[in-house]
C-alpha cells in the first residue's frame, strides 16, 4: 500500500488508518513494525500506541539500507517504473 502525505506529521492519523484496514479486511493485525530512526517513527505518543496494540517496533541502524532489503528493492522498482511513465 502506498498513501501520499503532505508532511509527515500525517503520518500517525494514516498509520490507524491502514492498521484498522488491516484488521477489518483481512482480519489479522500486525506484529512487528521495522522502521527506520525516522522522526515520525520515534515520538512517545507512536511509541505508546504500538505498546498498546501489542505491536513490536524495531528500528534499523541511521543510514544502513542494507538492513531492510526487500523495502529497497520494492522503492528502485516503483522508481524505475515512474521513470518509464515519464519516458
Amino acid at each position: 500500500w502506498i498513501y501520499f502525505l503532505r508532511s509527515k506529521d500525517q503520518f500517525f492519523s494514516m498509520f490507524k488508518t491502514f492498521l484498522a484496514y488491516i484488521a477489518n479486511q483481512f482480519h489479522t493485525s500486525i506484529k512487528i513494525l521495522r522502521t527506520d530512526s525516522g522522526g515520525e517513527y520515534i515520538s512517545a505518543e507512536f511509541h505508546t500506541y504500538l505498546q498498546q496494540q501489542g505491536i513490536i517496533s524495531q528500528r534499523l541502524c541511521p543510514y544502513t539500507p542494507q538492513q531492510n532489503g526487500v523495502a529497497e528493492r520494492k522503492h528502485r522498482h516503483l522508481l524505475d517504473v515512474t521513470r518509464a511513465l515519464l519516458l
